[in-house]
């Protein structure tokens, strides 16, 4: 898996032919971490859960981007949770089906 811009690349190991491509973000992708058996996407603008063939589980966008100024990481997978942190230092804590289970505005 490559993010490049907006998009996100799945290829073949060792012949590197493309798999699949998708748009993902509608700016930039910052990163890519597993979550479960699927792939969470730092977006600029949303954090994104996909599967590993490239569908959508779930979109989440804060008030902010996913950028943080303060030094704070912006996306921390936690062991049953996901940590997100905008642009504003906001807080969120999302369950891995995309559900706020709380937030610090």
């Amino acid at each position: 898996y490559i993010c490049f811009t907006d998009d996100l690349y799945c290829f073949s190991i060792p012949n590197l032919s493309l798999i699949w491509k998708n748009q993902i973000d509608d700016c930039v992708n910052f990163g890519l971490q597993k979550i479960e058996n699927d792939l969470l996407v730092h977006g600029e603008i949303e954090i994104i859960r996909l599967t590993k063939a490239g569908d959508i589980v779930w979109r989440f966008a804060g008030i902010d981007i996913w950028v943080n100024i303060d030094g704070h990481k912006e996306v921390t997978v936690l062991p049953k949770s996901i940590k997100l942190v905008d642009f504003e230092s906001n807080i969120y804590e999302l369950d891995f089906d995309g559900n706020i289970i709380s937030q610090n505005l």
